[in-house]
């Protein structure tokens, strides 16, 4: 499972953010992370052509039904789930949903489709933003 960020924010912001002890997600397995004002969209077509899968491979979760319906629109074979506050169900559902039981040859083939080192291209217009080390984004610690 590959799990990336699109949030419309700060990028110092976001960073602080993910440096929380209590994450429940290791942030060096969150890639790609993109913060910035942009729309949502497009930080997801770049993931999509980064992971290199069809929008009816992911799962897009947000907290903000405009996103979610921006989203809809614009990749109706995306599954959109709203993000339910203050619902711990809510990330034990998500887990149960996606937790592997078996690390697949295909798995291993789209980590290291990411070569250690390779640095990923930032946003367009995003100045502000540093290219994260794929190494560093899907290595366990």
């Amino acid at each position: 499972m590959l799990i990336g960020v699109a949030s419309k924010n700060d990028e110092a912001l976001v960073r602080k953010a993910l440096e929380r002890p209590d994450l429940v997600v290791n942030p060096q397995h969150l890639f790609p992370v993109e913060a910035h004002w942009r729309p949502k969209i497009e930080s997801i077509r770049r993931t999509l052509d980064t992971w290199n899968i069809a929008a009816d491979s992911v799962v897009f979760v947000d907290d903000n039904p405009l996103e979610l319906e921006q989203v809809t629109a614009e990749f109706p074979q995306m599954e959109c789930l709203a993000f339910r506050m203050d619902d711990a169900q809510f990330l034990l559902d998500l887990r149960d949903r996606f937790a592997k039981r078996a690390i697949r040859e295909e798995d291993v083939l789209r980590t290291a489709s990411c070569a250690p080192g390779r640095l990923c291209a930032s946003p367009p217009q995003a100045t502000a933003r540093r290219s994260i080390d794929c190494s560093r984004a899907l290595m366990p610690s």
